[in-house]
């Protein structure tokens, strides 16, 4: 973890993340991710030796605990402090929860109180609106959305428009094709097309959800292998949605068809 800090660092790196958060069971078999939570001696050695490795600012994402009865994240944000760790972002779930239930943002307000580290708050973060309220509830320096941003990159603009008071803003058909398409080219870019054709299957999906004709998309996009024929069915699927008519019902995720 060291050495891959250092060689983050010396390639550019604005920011050294560990993730000691993600509930994978692969994940947890390896005794990588939220496992980590489950021994807090590693956890020191690891994040000293990280420390010392590198100069670049060091967060660490963590969940409440590995389960219900092991609910350690004060102790773990307190270890972190110690170590020289610059942010803390807390999902206040447990591990075995994976995405289950409510996140409940009170163990969020805890742990600010327990650090004086910035904490960041994650965790149900749908709607701009919803932000701002784990901002209000918690008092955390900040929020981190996940995967209410698959297919909606359009959140973090809507809660900065939210917090200068400004109306909440959301893309016609035009700007989400365009977003997919884009998407779609820099996916073939890093992977090449043969990996980006069955990889960009489920985000091309989230684009769609609330629009007219979405679940018709969604099987034909999963027959996809490349990304030409995944372009070829994005372009034909909005010209028939455009031809439908743009409407002015807002459709779910806030989208406009």
């Amino acid at each position: 973890m060291a050495q891959a800090a250092e060689i983050a660092g010396n390639m550019g790196a604005a920011i050294i993340d560990i993730n000691m958060g993600c509930p994978v069971k692969k994940i947890l078999r390896s005794g990588s991710g939220a496992a980590l939570l489950a021994d807090q001696n590693k956890i020191a050695l690891l994040l000293a030796e990280v420390r010392k490795a590198t100069d670049r600012p060091l967060t660490v994402k963590i969940r409440s605990g590995i389960d219900a009865v092991h609910l350690n994240f004060v102790e773990v944000g307190k270890i972190a402090e110690d170590a020289g760790v610059d942010a803390l972002i807390l999902h206040p779930r447990h591990a075995r929860q994976g995405f289950g239930g409510l996140a409940d943002w009170s163990l969020i307000k805890a742990l600010k109180k327990a650090v004086s580290i910035p904490v960041i708050g994650n965790g149900d973060i749908t709607t701009a609106e919803a932000a701002l309220q784990m901002v209000a509830e918690t008092g955390c320096d900040g929020v981190m959305i996940g995967r209410a941003a698959l297919g909606n990159p359009w959140l973090f603009k809507n809660i900065k428009e939210l917090i200068a008071g400004r109306p909440i803003t959301s893309p016609d058909l035009s700007a989400i094709k365009d977003v997919m398409l884009a998407h779609l080219n820099w996916a073939e870019e890093a992977w090449g097309p043969k990996t980006a054709g069955l990889k960009m299957r489920s985000f091309l999906c989230n684009y769609v959800k609330g629009i007219p004709g979405s679940s018709g998309f969604r099987k034909t996009i999963q027959q996809t292998g490349t990304p030409a024929e995944a372009r070829d069915i994005i372009q034909k699927y909005f010209d028939q949605v455009s031809d439908i008519g743009d409407g002015d019902e807002p459709h779910e995720n806030g989208i406009d068809s």
